[in-house]
């Protein structure tokens, strides 16, 4: 087929890679059907693990077991197999069982020179190719046909060795990262649980206890308004003013608010002001809709579909945003709509909260629980970098 020089290369090794369709590499087995209804979950005699696309996309999810259908079905440690339905390109290696049927087996063919963990990063280089094979319909699903014709680098197996040993240390550092953020944000919702349900106390600046705590429904410790319209198109890069989009408090910010990232040239409506506690009004799960956000700046635009709560004076803003995240359950059965769900201010000034009368104890527990954010924002960020150095990795190794 060719050959290529990738743009990154270890020393010792300097012949191009040789070019060349997946299907003169590998041979493809489809997994086996097995109902649900034949599932078990615990291992025995005669059973083998069957193997599904929730164990790549959920790894702590418990396995399943089923009958054995056949060591000819079975696949080793270092098997390669690739999910062809639902998230198809998806690459599994290490696991040992019976796929599922939709997922199938990568075979080598005889003589050809594979060394699976490195195809398992090429696949994972290519998954924008591979989504391409797997079509755009409501089921997309990896064509075979076309599959084989995709291109893929075939270097000597010292090469590919050495390249996968290298992308796996990278690898094992992002899993380290991943489990350390993991275990932090458990640590955190633990601590949470045990501070609003008054399991754990602080004490005051002399060591003496807090008063007891209170209980009020949200619209007597704040006031309540609604942002201004703001279309995506409207969030501009060198725009004149900072702005938050709805849409950004479900994927960019968390409980507290200290760096905006969007800027717009529409000025006017609805401004910030310091100590603003922000919630979406409106998407299509309710679970989306249970989440706040401290703002701790002024004059900031606020955008539509966000309700915007205001504490009173006596209330730490932060400690309140932890507080009503706390509640998700609660503010959940205050969503409204089908297809469209809303959750309106006229509902959240419903919710009824038991907090510290005290400011100072409601000072003390959101300084403790923002150490925790800033711990888990800092391994979030590392993990983000290092995602990003491996992306370039695998474009510069094989492009």
């Amino acid at each position: 087929m060719g050959t290529v020089e990738p743009v990154l290369r270890f020393s010792n090794f300097n012949k191009s890679f040789h070019v060349v369709e997946i299907g003169s590499v590998f041979s493809f087995k489809q997994g086996v059907q097995c109902g649900v209804e034949l599932h078990l979950y615990e291992p025995a005699d005669g059973l083998v693990r069957f193997i599904r696309i929730i164990d790549l996309t959920q790894p702590s999810e418990p396995p399943r077991f089923i009958q054995d259908p056949g060591t000819v079905h079975h696949i080793s440690n270092d098997d390669l197999f690739m999910v062809r339905y639902g998230v198809p390109g998806l690459v599994g290696l290490g696991y040992s069982g019976v796929i599922a049927n939709n997922l199938f087996r990568l075979i080598p063919l005889k003589g050809a020179s594979v060394h699976p963990p490195f195809y398992k990063s090429v696949f994972e280089a290519k998954k924008d190719e591979l989504a391409l094979i797997s079509g755009s319909s409501t089921m997309p699903a990896i064509n075979f046909s076309s599959l084989r014709t995709l291109k893929v680098p075939n270097p000597s197996l010292p090469e590919q060795r050495k390249i996968a040993d290298f992308l796996t240390a990278v690898d094992g550092r992002i899993e380290q990262l991943s489990q350390k953020k993991a275990l932090l944000e458990g640590y955190k919702k633990g601590v949470m649980q045990q501070l609003f349900t008054q399991a754990l106390r602080f004490k005051d600046d002399d060591g003496n206890d807090f008063p007891d705590w209170e209980e009020k429904t949200l619209e007597e410790i704040a006031s309540f308004h609604r942002g201004s319209a703001l279309a995506k198109a409207d969030l501009i890069e060198d725009g004149e003013f900072p702005c938050i989009h709805y849409g950004e408090l479900f994927t960019r910010y968390t409980e507290v608010i200290r760096e905006i990232f969007s800027r717009t040239n529409v000025r006017g409506g609805v401004l910030s002001r310091i100590g603003d506690i922000l919630m979406p009004s409106s998407d299509v799960t309710p679970d989306g809709l249970a989440k706040a956000s401290s703002l701790g700046l002024a004059d900031i635009v606020l955008g539509g579909d966000i309700n915007i709560i205001r504490p009173s004076r006596g209330i730490n803003s932060e400690f309140l945003s932890y507080l009503i995240n706390f509640q998700r359950g609660a503010i959940i059965r205050l969503v409204t709509g089908t297809t469209v769900k809303h959750l309106y201010n006229r509902d959240l000034a419903t919710l009824i909260l038991t907090f510290p009368s005290c400011r100072l104890e409601q000072t003390k527990i959101a300084a403790f629980l923002s150490v925790l954010d800033s711990k888990i924002e800092s391994i979030a960020s590392q993990l983000a970098q290092i995602k990003t150095f491996k992306k370039g990795l695998l474009q510069q190794m094989f492009v």
